[in-house]
């Protein structure tokens, strides 16, 4: 899957560079929440001291951020995305459908109210969720038991 970017998301891509010093891999934005990728380890460096890069960069650019690991795995990744919620288990399976096999992802919240979370009002933050995931993996639905 090929992931193209605009001249405004490279900016912004550079821009996050310059304050954190991490190394970024993917910049995307779902529902008015921008997501800034970065490579494995660098979390940390990314976050700064008790979140200062965060608050910087949300002051600068005057909306939500959310700084996520990029993961090889679809659940380490998906469990990165929902961090700080916590699940109980996750697992992928495949279903046919018409036909074809899809990938689905079964997600077992720890308690109902993780789960609320999780799905949102609506299921608005599921399918967020969905088109996060989508962007890297070939997932076709997430399912939250």
């Amino acid at each position: 899957m090929v992931i193209k970017l605009d001249a405004n998301s490279l900016k912004l891509m550079t821009l996050f560079e310059t304050i954190t010093r991490a190394n970024l891999q993917d910049y995307f934005e779902v529902d008015g929440i921008k997501y800034f990728v970065v490579q494995k380890g660098e979390i940390g460096k990314a976050i700064g001291r008790q979140g200062a890069n965060i608050r910087r960069l949300q002051d600068f650019m005057k909306c939500s951020i959310k700084i996520v690991e990029h993961s090889d795995d679809v659940l380490e990744f998906i469990k990165n995305l929902i961090y700080p919620l916590k699940l109980y288990s996750a697992e992928v399976k495949q279903e046919n459908r018409d036909n074809k096999n899809i990938d689905v992802v079964y997600l077992e919240a720890v308690d109902i109210k993780t789960r609320g979370l999780i799905i949102g009002r609506n299921a608005s933050s599921l399918r967020n969720l969905e088109k996060a995931i989508q962007r890297y993996f070939n997932v076709k639905e997430i399912k939250v038991m």
